[in-house]
């Protein structure tokens, strides 16, 4: 369901519904609007656009096919934000399922200069699951991945490391001259919060982080610093529910961006009689300061 504010987030209001569209992200190209989605729960993923923001939209194109039941193998992601470099425009992308505790990991990319809406204009690299354990041998799920920029210029995909304590990021190099290649290695990372989904945004010449920092619970939306993607420190808590029931209550699945100095930030909310803290009923939009 796509809505509205003309008020800068004060009031919204409901402007039209795509179907299918799930774990969909929006984003703006050369003046028009486009959502990357899936057309469900690990289906086929999906691009559409619209010509006059967002009232209209034209019949969605197939990038990838992927299952029809939640018990298959399929795509995977969440609305991970599309970052351009190199001439193309890249985001995090995941194949396998919950089912099989099992992801292998990839970027989905697309030549800028190319029609959005023709699937030979989408690459989405080879998929590894080749990655190194941990320190305890484990080689957990990772998912939810975000297309970064590191300072020496290397394109990253930084990912939420699904294990039981959280605590950690996965990083991987990707190739702008090869988009199709596999994905390779760098490291694990200290990270709070590995263990939900979490936002990576590059303003002013550093990152900043929006996420969890208190796992395995949900219900502390936090902002985190960092000038090269492995040191964090925290900034502030933008929301502290912590006294709260944690199975009840989550800020979580943060989508975000900056202006000027100003954060904008979209929860997935659970409160105030919520079936549990991962189904929320609340969409809730929000305002901070950076400092």
């Amino acid at each position: 369901i796509l809505f509205r504010s003309d008020d800068d987030g004060d009031t919204w209001h409901y402007v039209t519904e795509l179907m299918p569209s799930f774990w969909g992200r929006l984003f703006i190209h050369r003046d028009a609007l486009y959502m990357l989605s899936v057309s469900k729960e690990y289906g086929d993923v999906l691009i559409g656009t619209s010509e006059d923001e967002g009232k209209t939209w034209r019949t969605p194109t197939v990038i990838a096919r992927g299952s029809s039941l939640f018990s298959c193998d399929g795509w995977h992601r969440a609305p991970m934000a599309m970052v351009p470099f190199c001439g193309r425009l890249w985001s995090g992308i995941e194949y396998d399922s919950w089912h099989n505790l099992h992801f292998e990991v990839s970027l989905i990319s697309a030549d800028e200069n190319g029609n959005l809406l023709h699937p030979d204009t989408w690459t989405i690299s080879t998929l590894t699951n080749g990655i190194a354990p941990m320190e305890d041998g484990s080689v957990p799920p990772a998912i939810e991945g975000n297309a970064v920029v590191a300072p020496d210029g290397t394109l990253c995909d930084f990912l939420r490391v699904c294990n039981s304590e959280g605590g950690k990021a996965l990083m991987l190099k990707g190739d702008p001259k090869e988009p199709e290649s596999m994905l390779k290695f760098l490291r694990y990372v200290n990270f709070p919060m590995g263990h939900s989904k979490f936002e990576l945004l590059q303003h002013d010449g550093a990152y900043f982080a929006v996420g969890n920092d208190n796992p395995p619970h949900r219900n502390v939306l936090s902002l985190y610093r960092s000038d090269d993607l492995v040191h964090w420190e925290l900034v502030k808590h933008l929301i502290d529910y912590q006294e709260h029931d944690p199975e009840y209550t989550a800020f979580q699945y943060p989508a975000a961006f900056i202006e000027g100095e100003t954060l904008y930030v979209l929860s997935r909310t659970a409160i105030n009689g919520a079936h549990n803290f991962h189904d929320a009923n609340y969409i809730t939009f929000h305002k901070f300061s950076l400092k």
